[in-house]
């Protein structure tokens, strides 16, 4: 599950070395050292912040839902768990819905989590990312797909005892 690149990494001065090209041409290109502090600001004042890496997709052309799916959970999944640094790893689905107005923008949604942004650049250089990467040509359409890094602001929980800031 290659992830691509995010804008915060941009504003950061960073690159993914796997993002092709003509995506990293559509990102922001000013710097805004604050955006590259925040996680650091986070850890000294005592609170845990990871950086959850989104990441939405859609099957390729030619694949039934069925087959991406089977080939996402079953075949790209174990790949991508090898990728160091990883303390997450979520994959959801796309549900079809009878009756709801809207049948969504993709297939489905990945979900990495790492303990800070070293963390991830680091896993971008691993081989472990590159075999993830060249791997999402067997399912995913890599003209329509969205992702972006995040941090999470938690409003409401009721699935733990995790509370809310």
């Amino acid at each position: 599950m290659h992830l691509l690149h995010s804008g915060f990494l941009t504003f950061c001065g960073l690159r993914s070395l796997s993002m092709p090209q003509f995506l990293y041409e559509q990102l922001p290109r000013r710097a805004n050292p604050s955006l590259c502090s925040r996680g650091a600001d986070l850890v000294k004042s005592g609170r845990t912040v990871m950086i959850k890496l989104v990441y939405c997709i859609s099957r390729k052309p030619g694949l039934t839902d069925q087959e991406f799916v089977d080939y996402w959970k079953n075949v790209h999944a174990p790949i991508g768990a090898r990728i160091p640094g990883v303390r997450r790893f979520v994959q959801s689905r796309r549900l079809s819905i009878p009756g709801d107005i809207s049948a969504g923008d993709f297939d489905g949604m990945v979900e990495l989590w790492f303990d800070n942004v070293e963390a991830l650049l680091a896993a971008r250089r691993s081989p472990e990312w590159k075999a993830s990467t060249e791997d999402e040509a067997n399912f995913i359409d890599h003209s329509k797909v969205a992702y972006f890094i995040s941090e999470e602001h938690i409003v409401l929980d009721k699935t733990s005892t995790s509370k809310a800031f």
